[in-house]
């Protein structure tokens, strides 16, 4: 079993945000057995999504904090002239447009959208994924009505092995060859976790780092 150390994590990525560094390690040394993330093929796949998604451990919560201009890069379909002014640099209205009537969410006006953003080191997002969280056994708190918990230390940690797991990501991560396949795997992976391929350069720079670190 591979168990993680802080020491790995600084020596990959020195720019990791330290004030999480201790808790991160621990919730991960403790639940990884559960969730199968215990080979190094493993734990480098899902390290270089979770320092990805996670902004190098700094945030376990989606930024929906635009601007009208990246508004418009971000969310084309969403947004456009006409509208995109009374949206820019309002999280909520947001959330509730962007992940409307979609992913188990109710309409604009139901608040679902930006009550279900993405939370977590693997962020769940939508109405839906917290449905199906809440029912796992090792979901400690009631996240249907309190969706923040998945934000916070421990079901930050839990939730996204639970992504990993019941998405067969293990499965996928366990194809890499240790050679130039590694980086298609991470593609692969991205997006399932993502659902395209934003940030996929940074995912590829750390599934480097993670790979030489673990040595596959």
């Amino acid at each position: 079993m591979v168990v993680i150390n802080q020491a790995q994590l600084r020596r990959a990525v020195p720019e990791v945000y330290r004030g999480e560094i201790d808790s991160f390690v621990a919730s991960f040394n403790q639940w990884a057995i559960h969730f199968g993330i215990t080979t190094p093929k493993r734990v480098t796949h899902y390290l270089a999504q979770v320092f990805t998604e996670a902004a190098c451990l700094k945030s376990t919560e989606e930024n929906l904090n635009y601007s009208a201009g990246r508004l418009l890069q971000v969310f084309p379909k969403y947004f456009n002239t006409s509208n995109v002014e009374a949206y820019a640099f309002k999280p909520e209205k947001i959330g509730n447009r962007v992940y409307a009537n979609r992913m188990g969410n109710g309409n604009e006006a139901s608040g679902d959208g930006y009550k279900y953003h993405g939370r977590g080191y693997i962020m769940l997002t939508g109405k839906e994924q917290y449905l199906k969280f809440n029912r796992f056994d090792l979901c400690m708190k009631d996240v249907v009505s309190h969706p923040e918990e998945v934000a916070k230390f421990p079901l930050n940690q839990i939730a996204s092995m639970w992504f990993w797991q019941t998405h067969k990501l293990n499965e996928i991560a366990d194809l890499d060859d240790g050679g130039k396949m590694g980086e298609d795997i991470v593609t692969r992976i991205t997006k399932i976790v993502n659902g395209g391929i934003n940030g996929l350069s940074s995912r590829k720079l750390y599934y480097r780092r993670f790979k030489k670190e673990f040595g596959i």
